[in-house]
This record gives C-alpha cells, sequence and structure tokens, in this order.
C-alpha cells in the first residue's frame, strides 16, 4: 500500500508540469542574472570568447555569445543572453535557434515581459552560467 501512494503521488507531481502553458519563471525559482556587462567581464576573465550583436533594429534581438570555443564532444561550455523588443520576436527567435541540438546539459531561463528583466532568454550550460555570475532559476 505505502508503495502504491508513493507511484501515484510521484505520477502526480510528473503530471502537473504537463501541458501547463506557464511561462518558466512562474514556475521556477526567481533567476538572478546579471547586467549584459557584467557577464561579459565575467566570461572574459573565466576565459571565454564572447561577442555581442546588436541586431535590434533589424531584427529586435540583441545577443550576448560566450564559448570556450570548443565541440560539443569535446568539453563545449557556452551561454548566450538574447534579449527582445517584444514577446514574440523572443519566441520566434527561441524556435529557429537550436542553441542546445548537441549538448545535452543547456539550461534556459526565459523571462517575457518582467519588470526587471524585459524580454530575455539566458541558455548555457551549467558551468558557463556560474562562470557569467547567472544564478537560480529551475
Amino acid at each position: 500500500m505505502k508503495k502504491k501512494l508513493i507511484a501515484l503521488a510521484a505520477a502526480g507531481l510528473l503530471l502537473t508540469g504537463c501541458g501547463s502553458k506557464e511561462t518558466e519563471s512562474s514556475v521556477a525559482s526567481r533567476a538572478n542574472i546579471p547586467a549584459d556587462s557584467v557577464i561579459q567581464l565575467n566570461m572574459q576573465s573565466a576565459g571565454y570568447q564572447v561577442n555581442l550583436n546588436d541586431m535590434t533594429e533589424q531584427s529586435g534581438i540583441s545577443m550576448l555569445a560566450a564559448t570556450n570555443g570548443k565541440q560539443p564532444d569535446d568539453g563545449f561550455e557556452g551561454l548566450y543572453v538574447i534579449r527582445a523588443n517584444n514577446p514574440d520576436t523572443l519566441e520566434s527567435y527561441k524556435q529557429t535557434q537550436q542553441f542546445d541540438k548537441q549538448i545535452d546539459h543547456f539550461r534556459y531561463i526565459v523571462y517575457t515581459n518582467d519588470a526587471e528583466y524585459g524580454n530575455i532568454m539566458v541558455c548555457g550550460t551549467e558551468q558557463a552560467l556560474k562562470d557569467a555570475g547567472v544564478t537560480g532559476g529551475n
């Protein structure tokens, strides 16, 4: 009987996340995301190659990318901070860019219409997020 209750409770917990339309920010703990300039300094200090690409006027997106220059099979670590002028642009960009298609340990933090962060997606490997100073989130 105890095993059945544990299995039922576990199944219930798993199902509560299925089909939910809530944003990650509403179900996850709040992330602390430093300013882009701080992330850039942190990543450069940790030996990452950092690129800034401001395409705001053309596409409504700006992106900070930092990688250690390695391939996924050779110990890739990387981080991408994408800011958008509206939530639809951010979602569209996320769908077209498959940052994690070869990396199993990518984590996403997405906030839309957020009072503090606006429309932002931070994604990266756990080590790169740590190196950048990003804390919290799911």
